[in-house]
């Protein structure tokens, strides 16, 4: 196995998107799910995060083994389109979302605004967030509707609110976090090449690392489209559990370390040879051990054998305990017979110097 990283394969999100809302909104939520994924998987390594909640109020929900929360906005454009400013649409609506989580919770230790095209960094004038955010620091709140560099953002936030609740701005601003996150056509790429780099004292192969990749992903999909119709009351529960989401729905929604590491471990697996052991022969294989052996197999050919055929004969007894056969008549979890004509290829030198294919098995 190389430690090289290899090229993930073709992104979806490089296709050029046709000129359709549907199309364009679904390679935003994708961006989304990728992103979820990359901080769902970031679980392993950050032992101060416990939990990835998907699509609760906010697009993502960080909580923390104190109980802080890290509140996540997702937002995305084509990279041929203009960095954010701070009077476009999706900032208003970013920073009035946090205002109404601010106004009815204790716990938010940070608003953590991603967005993919950046943000504008050209003069420091009203149209630069980052500039505004520093300003609106420094600056009492009674002024926001007055002050030249921040007075137009104050207005659009208010007007969106529609007299909500405002005066929780200043502490959204003392919190709030700007992330530039991956290009919308290489979020896939980054995501395989974080999960690569991470995993490579483990020396996954590529499609081991597709295969966690694939699996994150789905996870994050499955945990944001479970269906929420609750209020900002209702989110308070989300991580107290004192009310609101009931323990199924709450499980869908979120993601913990265990279950990442159990996805990666469960992956690994696949691919791993474990030694020849005893239990794992039956009648035949000792007579295909040696037809193999005097037909010039290695001793590793004849592991993957063993192991392609108990693995065969495991997912066999997992489908009849699926099914309700009875425990006396279920088969056994050892070497399964392999196809006679798999045996026969090998036999006719396919060795492993020459060849190395998946091997093919079946169960009786």
């Amino acid at each position: 196995m190389t430690d090289q990283l290899v090229k993930a394969p073709a992104d979806p999100l490089g296709v050029e998107i046709a000129q359709s809302g549907g199309t364009i909104a679904q390679s935003r939520f994708t961006y989304q799910h990728t992103v979820g994924a990359l901080l769902a998987f970031g679980l392993l390594d950050d032992e101060d995060m416990a939990y990835v909640y998907c699509e609760t109020v906010d697009d993502l929900l960080l909580e923390q083994v104190n109980g802080d929360l890290t509140c996540v906005q997702v937002t995305s454009r084509e990279h041929t389109q203009p960095a954010l400013k701070a009077k476009d649409e999706k900032v208003v609506h970013t920073f009035a979302t946090f205002c109404e989580t601010e106004a009815i919770r204790t716990d938010v230790a940070s608003y953590r605004f991603v967005a993919s095209c950046g943000f504008f960094t050209g003069q420091d004038n009203s149209q630069n967030l980052v500039h505004v955010l520093a300003v609106a620091r420094t600056t009492p709140f009674s002024d926001y509707g007055t002050h030249a560099k921040i007075k137009s953002f104050f207005k659009k936030i208010k007007a969106k609110l529609g007299g909500g609740p405002i005066a929780s701005l200043p502490k959204v601003v003392e919190k709030a976090d700007l992330q530039v996150g991956p290009p919308l056509p290489t979020a896939y790429d980054k995501l395989y090449t974080v999960i690569s780099e991470t995993l490579k004292h483990r020396q996954p192969s590529p499609a081991c690392v597709k295969r966690i990749h694939d699996r994150l992903v789905k996870r994050v999909e499955q945990a944001a489209s479970q269906r929420f119709e609750g209020t900002n009351t209702t989110y308070i529960a989300v991580t107290s559990g004192s009310a609101g989401l009931d323990a199924a729905t709450l499980a869908v929604k979120r993601i913990g370390r265990a279950e990442m590491q159990a996805i990666v471990d469960e992956e690994l697996a696949l691919r791993q040879i474990a030694p020849v052991r005893s239990s794992l022969t039956n009648d035949a294989f000792p007579t295909l051990r040696d037809k193999l052996t005097l037909n010039g197999a290695s001793e590793n050919i004849i592991v993957v054998l063993q192991q392609s055929a108990y693995h065969a004969a495991a997912r066999m007894r997992a489908r009849q305990i699926s099914e309700g056969v009875p425990e006396a008549e279920r088969l056994r979890p050892r070497c399964a017979p392999l196809r006679h004509d798999f045996i026969t290829d090998y036999m006719n030198g396919w060795n492993d110097h020459r060849r190395l294919m998946r091997p093919r098995y079946t169960t009786r």
